[in-house]
């Protein structure tokens, strides 16, 4: 049984569409979101009971609570936290006298002076009282040698002024906004003796299990003697960790059109799908079997996940393809084009920011493009040799993904990678070796 296309489609559409109304009108959406949620769901109930032929009705009914519902989750997911607006003020009245406590979210990004952290501020204490908050903010650490040693999930305390993010670059992005849709509205620069490791409890072992998984794996990849730049593009394609990457390099990935290569996505997770499968391959033999091989092959795609740090395009590529495998698994229950929407619509769903983020854009609509497009190319020809066959359709994906995205690269990047037929015919195999050899070698490691 498989359900129609259209049906998961349209959900997102309506989804999408409060989302972006929440995010960019300023209006009470959130304060009045349930009571209108709850009368439309009563209304919905009513149409289903009492109209045996009101499918449209029906179907409008629940795409309007789904635009409403976007809209009140992005209206609530773009406002400051609630006590922000008294507490802000006391803090900038007495900064000397304010210390705040908190825990690094992300790999701290080395920069030209200082050290940028994500930083999840848990506490304020102030000169009367300790309050507990719970607020993202942008920390610029004194660049020294006790800055740059710092690691996800540290727990650090500083004082320092904490100031509105507002940021607009040369080239048009306003990084300001882009924060605030993340829910990050303050940032300090914080000199060398104005901070510290919290020496109060720890983060539980199983939160910071998947940072201390990666920084081992990081070390790993920095004892191999390679150079600086073949170590960056290593940790790149296999963990998604980009910020150690000359700015230089990631342009020429860019021109090239390979920057997908470098940010561990749909293509890296396919690769990766396609190993654990058939490793796990020979459980199918036995009697319960299948089972395990569904469970242990979607619970390999959520590992993978978790090692990089459940980045948009890696999430959105697991979500995609455990959707997919779960269709095999129920004898083609779902459709590849319903994981696809699918996975949009929960995505969006648990984080409605994500839906103006360009490496999310950039997935689905290369998803689509290549789920549309590339079938029609494949009916058109096709070689009989495997070996030209296999060159022929990586052209044929990599046609069909850029005349989807290409138009997407003009508006945000300003250029359209000219050589992209080349690179992804000579990359692609290049990465897989790659990502295989550092799979065994991360192994052999651990």
């Amino acid at each position: 049984m498989s359900f129609p296309i259209s049906l998961f489609f349209k959900l997102m559409l309506f989804l999408s569409a409060g989302i972006a109304v929440g995010f960019h009108v300023a209006c009470p959406i959130a304060s009045c979101c349930a009571g209108l949620c709850v009368a439309l769901w009563a209304g919905m109930v009513l149409t289903v009971l009492r109209i045996r032929h009101g499918g449209t009705v029906t179907g409008w009914l629940c795409g309007i609570h789904l635009f409403i519902a976007g809209a009140g989750m992005a209206d609530i997911a773009r406002l400051p936290p609630v006590d922000a607006a008294s507490r802000w003020k006391e803090e900038s009245s007495c900064t000397d006298a304010v210390r705040y406590i908190g825990f690094i979210r992300k790999m701290p990004v080395e920069k030209a002076k200082s050290v940028k952290a994500d930083v999840m501020m848990e506490a304020v204490d102030g000169p009367e009282r300790r309050v507990k908050v719970r607020e993202p903010v942008i920390l610029y650490l004194a660049k020294d040698s006790a800055s740059l040693s710092l690691k996800q999930h540290d727990r650090l305390c500083w004082h320092t002024r904490m100031d509105s993010v507002v940021f607009v670059s040369d080239d048009g992005f306003d990084y300001g906004a882009y924060l605030h849709r993340h829910g990050i509205y303050r940032s300090g620069f914080v000199a060398a003796d104005a901070w510290g490791l919290d020496p109060g409890q720890a983060l539980p072992g199983w939160m910071r299990f998947p940072s201390r998984l990666r920084y081992r794996l990081l070390k790993i990849i920095d004892s191999y003697a390679l150079q600086k730049d073949h170590k960056d593009l290593i940790a790149a394609l296999t963990l998604g960790y980009k910020d150690g990457m000359d700015p230089e390099n990631r342009q020429q990935f860019a021109n090239a059109g390979a920057m997908h290569v470098l940010a561990v996505s749909g293509l890296h997770v396919g690769i990766l799908y396609t190993l654990i499968s058939l490793i796990l391959s020979p459980l199918k033999r036995f009697r319960y079997g299948k089972p395990l091989y569904f469970i242990l092959s979607v619970g390999g795609l959520w590992g993978i996940a978790v090692i990089t740090g459940f980045s948009p395009s890696v999430t959105r590529a697991v979500t995609m393809f455990s959707l997919a495998a779960f269709g095999s698994y129920q004898r083609n229950m779902l459709l590849t084009w319903d994981a696809v929407w699918i996975s949009a619509f929960l995505l969006l769903c648990l984080r409605p920011a994500w839906l103006f983020e360009t490496g999310f854009q950039l997935s689905y609509v290369a998803v689509a493009s290549i789920l549309l497009i590339d079938p029609l190319l494949v009916r058109i020809y096709l070689p009989r040799r495997a070996v030209f066959r296999y060159v022929v359709l990586l052209a044929y994906v990599s046609v069909a993904a850029q005349t989807g995205v290409g138009p997407l690269s003009l508006y945000y990047f300003h250029q359209f990678p000219t050589y992209f037929l080349l690179s992804s015919i000579a990359i692609i195999p290049i990465a897989t070796l790659i990502l295989y050899s550092a799979a065994g070698a991360f192994s052999c490691a651990l």
